[in-house]
């Protein structure tokens, strides 16, 4: 990857999704010290980031599988209306389970496309600013690169 062109600094220093959070900073083009001077996009944190909650998701959706297992176990001791009761709310937090599911994956992906993006604007732009110079410097341009 390119970076470090026109105040782009990509640095991979960062390991994994918590770093997501924090890993795309905005200049700010008044010059204000709140906000960061370039803008920095951890691409190999967000993507690990994105793997991150993926597995988690997973972690997540195993160990409520092994909730309604246990619940499931024990629906045999409940009679009457108590076992209906039982069976109706595992029923229902499984759908809420499932749902959590899909969200944090999507999540991931979402992340990790977003990386994906990051990186391939990210190239492209570069190209484009080094044929540029080039032109500028009086260089011929060169297709093949």
């Amino acid at each position: 990857m390119r970076g470090g062109h026109a105040g782009v600094d990509l640095g991979v220093d960062r390991p994994t999704i918590a770093r997501a959070r924090g890993a795309i900073k905005f200049g700010d083009p008044y010059g204000r010290d709140d906000v960061a001077d370039k803008l920095k996009v951890d691409v190999d944190g967000l993507l690990g980031g994105g793997s991150a909650i993926g597995e988690q998701a997973t972690a997540l959706s195993a160990s409520h599988l092994q909730s309604m297992v246990g619940l499931g176990d024990a629906e045999s001791g409940w009679v009457g209306t108590s076992a209906d009761a039982l069976v109706r709310m595992a029923s229902a937090w499984q759908r809420v389970s499932d749902q959590h599911y899909t969200a944090l994956t999507r999540q991931a992906a979402h992340v990790a496309a977003a990386a994906r993006t990051f990186y391939a604007t990210d190239e492209r732009t570069a190209a484009v600013l080094e044929q540029v110079g080039d032109r500028v410097d009086g260089e011929p341009y060169d297709s093949a690169q």
